[in-house]
């Protein structure tokens, strides 16, 4: 994104210093000067600050390691301390970084609550879940759907689990093919090990869920998108300064049953719209992002 970036803010400056004939913007040269000169000031700066911040994060060099543990512990806590409280529907909400955290968070805090147990020895009725996994309907709103049904039916089998949706605002994670792994390839590799989970869950043998032996089967270690829905809300960027760089579609990067969610606001006109997602206008009208945003967390 960065070059990108650079080649967007190379290309408006040379439009003020090449000949008229091989301009391509029907612009003044100081018009065009000055985009470029407010993209280099606004952009670049607020791009690579949460850019790197979440590369920051996940980088594993040893003192990035011990801070990142930190955080995860005290939002694991976190997470673990609602549930104690007995809420019925938990939603994790993340913005920017805060959604790699979150992400990071649900990880880690799954296995916790993915317990048999002595549910193992009841033999608990998981139909749900297995209609899940053998419909092969990955498509979003079929997907989300039986969600719900599995959310529910693993509450009556006496999992604690209240997680039911994340919901992802301008998530740098639309990058963690470059933040996350060394390429593509590198981050599905290491979503096949299961230590980045997705959505619908990394299948074995064609479900995602054990043990192999039994009737009634489990969802694994990196199932938190089994019965936890994914929303993901992005201003698709336009012209560089226009909409957000940082967020964009998760579905390549983490799975077809996500929700993407492109939005618009009026606010400032769409510019440099990455701090917005939550900010609603004056007018009395409800542009989209406050919308989708309330559709997302569904609390009616």
């Amino acid at each position: 994104m960065l070059i990108i970036l650079a080649l967007v803010i190379l290309f408006l400056f040379l439009q003020t210093v090449l000949p008229e004939s091989w301009r391509v913007l029907e612009l003044p040269k100081w018009l065009t000067g000055l985009l470029g000169a407010v993209v280099t000031l606004v952009a670049i700066p607020a791009l690579k600050k949460i850019i790197g911040d979440a590369a920051r994060y996940l980088d594993p060099a040893p003192g990035n390691i011990k801070r990142r543990q930190e955080i995860r512990v005290k939002g694991v806590k976190l997470l673990q301390a609602l549930h104690e409280k007995g809420y019925q529907r938990i939603i994790v909400v993340g913005h920017s970084l805060g959604s790699v955290i979150g992400y990071d968070i649900l990880t880690h805090a799954w296995p916790l609550y993915n317990k048999t147990g002595d549910l193992e020895k009841d033999h608990p009725c998981m139909t749900a879940l297995e209609e899940l996994v053998a419909s092969g309907d990955y498509s979003v709103d079929a997907y989300q759907a039986m969600q719900s049904n599995v959310f529910a039916e693993m509450a009556l089998n006496g999992y604690t689990w209240r997680v039911t949706d994340f919901v992802t605002l301008g998530s740098p994670l639309t990058h963690a093919s470059i933040l996350m792994a060394a390429d593509e390839v590198d981050l599905r590799e290491k979503q096949r090990s299961r230590e980045f989970p997705t959505c619908p869950p990394e299948l074995e043998k064609g479900k995602f869920s054990y043990p192999a032996d039994r009737v009634h089967r489990w969802p694994h270690h990196a199932a938190v998108f089994g019965p936890t829905r994914w929303t993901n809300l992005y201003f698709p960027a336009r012209a560089v300064i226009w909409g957000d760089l940082i967020g964009g579609p998760m579905k390549l990067q983490f799975g077809r049953s996500i929700r993407d969610v492109p939005v618009r606001t009026r606010l400032r006109g769409g510019l440099v719209s990455h701090t917005l997602y939550w900010v609603s206008g004056c007018s009395g009208r409800v542009d989209s992002h406050i919308r989708e945003l309330r559709e997302a967390l569904a609390l009616l």
